[in-house]
Order: C-alpha cells, then structure tokens, then sequence
C-alpha cells in the first residue's frame, strides 16, 4: 500500500550510452594483469575476468538512479534490501532521524529496535519503519550510506563512502500534511485528509513472539578461507575466497580449516528434523555475509577474534578463554544470512526442517559465483 514501500538498494556502474557496465578483467579490482598461465596442463588458477569484488560508483534504489520519494506527513514501513554485488551499506538520515526496526530476513523482531545507522552486507533485509509525521511539509531528508567503497573488514578504520556519489541513496520529500481537511499544491489536485495515514505509534507496536529453536544435537565447525594462486604465486598477487570445514589435524593436535570446492563432495549434511550449531571461523580478512538457502536460524553470538587465538596459540582452547559477544539487537528475530566478521567463530542455531539438496554460500556476489559455495543436503 501506500505507506509500505520496498526499497531494494543497488551499485552500478554505467557506460556513456547508459548501458550497465561491469568490468571484464580483474585490473578494475586491484591493476592485476597476469601473468596468467596459458598452459593447457597446468591452466591459470586465475581466471582474468575475476573481479573478486565489484563496487559500482551510482546507487540505484528499485532501478532509478539517486531516486526521490514523495511521503505524507505519516509513519512509513520501508522493506529494505541490500542487493549490491559486494557492498556493505550502512545506512542513516540526514536529520539524524530514527529507524525503527521491527524484522529482518526471516520475519519479526522479538521488539522493536531504534537505531540511528542501519548495516545492511548483500542480501540482508530490514523491515524499518520511519516516522515523517513532526517533519513540516517541505522537508527534504537524504537516506544515506557510510559503508565503504571497498571490502568491508568491520567498523575500524573504516573509510565512509563517497558522498557526492556512493553515500547519497535517496531523497525523502514531505509533501503534504494528511491531518489537514484538503491540500493544494501546484502539482496535484487537492487531497482528503484520509489520504494519510499515522498507524499505530511505534511505541506500543506489540511484536509476535519468536519461537525459540529446540535444543541442538550437532555442533559443527566450517570455515571461510582465502587461497592465494598456485599459478601465480607473486607475494601480492590475487587470492580466492572459499568455504571448507574444520578438520582435526593428527600432527598438529587441532582443528584446521580445510577450503573445498563446489564439485567437492558434500560435507554438510544435516538430518532431517535436526537442530545443529554450526560455528563459522573467518579467517579472511574480509567481513563475510554467509547465507544459508531454506533455513530460518538464530544468531547465538560471535567469539571475537576467536578463530585467529586458536591458530595463534596452536590449540583449540584458546576461544574458550573469550567471551561470546551477544547477536547485535537487530539480529534477535530469525535470520538466514549472517555477518561473519575477520578472525571471529560466528555461531548460529539452524532447524533443518525441509528434505532436499540446498546451498551455504557468501552473499558477496563475485565471491559466491567464485567457489564460495557450497551443497547443504539435508538428508
């Protein structure tokens, strides 16, 4: 209806006749030029059109570029998603206005959350409502992203996008107030009061209750790697993102991670009907949305740095010794992608409910279309 809007948020790039760019070599990543191996025996483990992650410099909101949005004097529920290749977007307003988050990929929030900044990595959703009804007619407000315009590790040392491009998003304008009997403007015949519509105010908004997960029987250890090129093993040359368990090492008396390839047999194979934690070590340098197809799971908590303590100490006590950190208050509600962080153990709790063969992939696009996939079967 008029007061839900979708708002699907995209990177693009386009040429001078207003076609869709995309790169077709990986120099727009990072000026790698080879030396690629033509050898049809031992071929390049670099394929030259991998771009490991692609950042437009326009955003797109539901296909127009920089987009404006006329609204009432109301409250509005906006349906949000990332749907950038690879960029992470942290969202706010430029009146310092409130979001008010009441779900997120896989239904509602336990409560409402009020934030000022929105993260959003590829293909997060959000289920927000903002509250125009105080601003005067008139009023323009700017959705705007701070996200990066480059892989995003975390908050630290982050550098803020662009904002004369890539941190402008869209444009809010408060047109005409509802609560008034009727209203003339230049553009639009005059408008019944009844056109708008405040709804029930966000603080006594009363949230269905999530059903907690039942207690789970599995604990399961993956992990997300970056391989770097046998075929062009340069210090700084290119490196390929990957999933892979956690395996016991006999010699080295730990678990290792141990990156596979899609057309490798699969290793996830849960029963049905089971109820499993899987525990994600990161050790990339990249922040990863890892998403699960067909499963609505809980984010238990993250062991930060908890991965990198256990390779660095040798043993796989070392996370015990760290404190889970809780699921951020946007997290609280079912999810099927989760922000897996460098070096941290992310935990989740997943009911595989649903027979059938599946994936578990990374949300970055370039990476998930690049070996960062793999079978989920439920068996």
């Amino acid at each position: 209806g008029t007061f839900e809007v979708p708002l699907a948020i995209q990177d693009r790039c386009f040429n001078a006749d207003g076609s869709l760019f995309y790169p077709t070599s990986r120099e727009y990543f990072d000026g790698y030029t080879g030396p690629y191996s033509t050898d049809p025996v031992n071929p390049t483990d670099v394929p030259p059109v991998w771009n490991p992650e692609f950042f437009g410099n326009t955003m797109v909101v539901n296909g127009k570029v920089w987009p404006y949005l006329n609204v009432f004097k109301s409250q509005y529920r906006f349906r949000l998603l990332n749907g950038c290749c690879a960029r992470t977007l942290i969202l706010t307003l430029s009146n310092s206005g409130t979001f008010h988050q009441i779900g997120s990929d896989s239904g509602f929030l336990p409560t409402v959350v009020k934030s000022t900044q929105l993260l959003l990595a590829a293909g997060e959703r959000a289920d927000v409502i903002i509250d125009f009804s105080t601003l005067p007619v008139g009023t323009r407000v700017q959705l705007l992203n701070l996200g990066p315009d480059a892989p995003f590790g975390g908050m630290a040392d982050m550098v803020s996008a662009d904002p004369a491009t890539t941190g402008q998003v869209l444009e809010f304008r408060v047109m005409w107030d509802p609560a008034a009997k009727t209203v003339k403007n230049k553009t639009s015949p005059p408008v019944p009061a009844t056109t708008g519509s405040t709804g029930t105010p966000v603080a006594k908004l009363k949230l269905p209750a999530v059903p907690k997960l039942p207690a789970s029987t599995v604990t399961r250890k993956v992990s997300l790697n970056e391989i770097g090129s046998t075929s062009s093993p340069a210090f700084d040359g290119p490196v390929m993102g990957m999933l892979g368990t956690m395996q016991f090492d006999q010699a080295m008396q730990m678990d290792m991670p141990m990156p596979m390839r899609w057309m490798h047999p699969a290793t996830e194979t849960p029963k049905l009907g089971s109820c499993e934690t899987w525990e994600i070590h990161n050790f990339t340098m990249d922040a990863h949305p890892i998403h699960l197809h067909l499963v609505a799971f809980e984010v238990v908590g993250r062991i930060p740095g908890g991965a990198m303590a256990n390779m660095a100490a040798m043993t796989n006590t070392a996370a015990a010794a760290i404190p889970m950190l809780p699921p951020e208050p946007h997290e609280t509600g079912r999810k099927d992608t989760v922000v897996c962080y460098p070096g941290d153990i992310t935990v989740i709790k997943a009911l595989f409910d649903i027979k059938g063969n599946y994936v578990w992939h990374c949300h970055i696009l370039d990476h998930e279309d690049n070996e960062m996939m793999r079978p989920l079967n439920v068996i």
